[in-house]
């Protein structure tokens, strides 16, 4: 009897064991289009043998774990080219936005302005004592004015937006962080009778991955199944079940956006993700297009205004300035210089303080002819000597390069993740091939499990009804 009883629990195992890998097999094939999944495998060994006079006797199998196919190198690759690629993307969104401001594919942009003030002096050229080519000149030069002021803002605008959506994505971060933590904790609690909580560590991953879209991160796995996630200086942001928030502040110094983890200031740190991306558009394009937009604005105004003042006005009017002059805060330093040109009250009032001669005599015209010659000659403009239409040509050509170039970089890095995915997918994806195969063969082995079962059973009943 004993033999017959050992040959139940054989069976009883071998039809545990066949459940299980079956389980195991449809959890598969269910998630093979879930974010994150990998594939799991039940690990079966020889069930413990049984020792007795007439010699060792087999107990049939066991399921020692559930295990999940992963290649810790490859995820960690995939985290940091996640992080590369987000920081790609959204700096070319973003410096996409600073372009819109410089298209010049309407007659309102800047090189249009600045091509039809010089022009407007150009034409009062034709005729000097002209109070209509006169007002031309003045509305000219508001226009002009104007627009400077208009891409100043709009600038400054996508920098206000760039510090609000900074807010968000912290936001995000923290939710993924907090997320993380909680799975630390679950899966440690899982893990205590030394089993594998694979769906709570796939969450996990898929959580980090989505991290690393928004800020480059360091992870480390530790004792008890939970992870460790650093900024890429080792500032801390999760220690098992435990985390620090993303808080997101004021810089007093600039009035732009940081992101501080307690009391650090982390902003610097963040070089990965599309956090870093959004910093890089905010802190270096559009500060660049500012002070290009400052440059030129302060050279059309000291140029103009110096050969203005030279010139005599239709009332014998001399050293009248066109545009408000601009005071540089410090040397060198044209900050404000666009959002504050203006043509001057003096003009805008009386068109009779338009300088267009030089001498005073009837139908003099030098003055207006030097001013309107400005547009093809080269001045000081930030530091180089250059026409104002080469300048901006070569402010809008700049950005128009960096986007170019991200679009590139983008093409490549999609690539490349795309090759650690399939790499990834080779090692952990769901194959419903092989999942077939597998279907197939623990059900086979149900079926003869089940058999041996039955066979058993009856011949266990048989022995009793014989003891009877």
């Amino acid at each position: 009897m004993g033999t017959l009883y050992n040959s139940l629990e054989i069976a009883r195992r071998a039809l545990s064991a066949s459940q299980t890998g079956l389980s195991v097999t449809a959890h598969n094939i269910a998630n093979i289009n879930t974010p994150g999944y990998t594939r799991q495998r039940v690990n079966l060994s020889e069930a413990p043998p049984i020792v007795t006079g007439s010699g060792v006797i087999g107990r049939g199998v066991q399921v020692d774990s559930i295990t999940s196919f992963r290649d810790r190198f490859i995820e960690s690759r995939i985290m940091s080219e996640t992080a590369f690629a987000g920081k790609l993307t959204a700096y070319r969104d973003s410096l996409q936005q600073v372009e819109v401001v410089f298209n010049e594919l309407n007659t309102a942009g800047l090189d249009s302005q600045i091509s039809a003030f010089f022009n407007s002096f150009s034409r009062l050229a034709s005729n000097p004592q002209s109070l209509t080519l006169r007002n031309i000149v003045v509305q000219s030069g508001k226009a002009l004015a104007d627009q400077f002021r208009s891409q100043y803002g709009r600038l400054q605008q996508i920098q206000t937006a760039s510090d609000q959506k900074l807010a968000g994505l912290a936001s995000e971060a923290n939710s993924l962080i907090q997320s993380i933590a909680k799975l630390n904790a679950e899966i440690g609690a899982a893990e205590i009778g030394g089993q594998r909580a694979n769906d709570l560590r796939d969450q996990r991953g898929e959580a980090l991955r989505e991290l690393s879209q928004l800020i480059n991160i360091n992870v480390i796995e530790l004792d008890g199944g939970g992870v460790s996630v650093t900024t890429t200086n080792g500032n801390s942001l999760i220690i098992g079940d435990r985390f620090e928030s993303l808080i997101t502040g004021t810089e007093p110094a600039t009035g732009l956006a940081k992101i501080t983890l307690g009391t650090t200031d982390i902003t610097d740190e963040i070089t990965g993700g599309q956090i870093a991306g959004l910093l890089q558009t905010r802190n270096q394009e559009i500060p660049g297009a500012l002070k290009a937009l400052d440059d030129l604005a302060a050279s059309i105004i000291e140029n103009v205004n110096t050969v203005h003042r030279t010139g005599q006005g239709l009332d014998g009017s001399t050293g009248t300035d066109f545009f408000n002059p601009f005071t540089q805060p410090a040397p060198g330093d044209n900050t404000g210089a666009a959002r504050s040109i203006a043509v001057s009250n003096t003009v805008a009032n009386d068109l009779n303080k338009i300088a267009a001669a030089q001498d005073g005599s009837a139908g003099d015209n030098a003055n207006a002819n030097a001013i309107a010659d400005l547009v093809t000659s080269s001045v000081t403009i930030g530091g180089t000597t250059q026409t104002f239409g080469q300048f901006l040509a070569g402010m809008v050509a700049d950005i128009g390069q960096k986007l170019h170039a991200a679009g590139q970089q983008i093409d490549t890095q999609d690539a490349l993740l795309q090759q650690l995915h399939n790499q990834r997918d080779a090692i952990s994806g769901v194959s419903l091939d092989e999942e077939a195969i597998n279907l197939v063969q623990f059900q086979r082995s149900f079926e003869a499990a089940g058999r041996l079962f039955r066979v058993v059973n009856d011949l266990t009943e048989e022995v009793i009804n014989l003891v009877r």
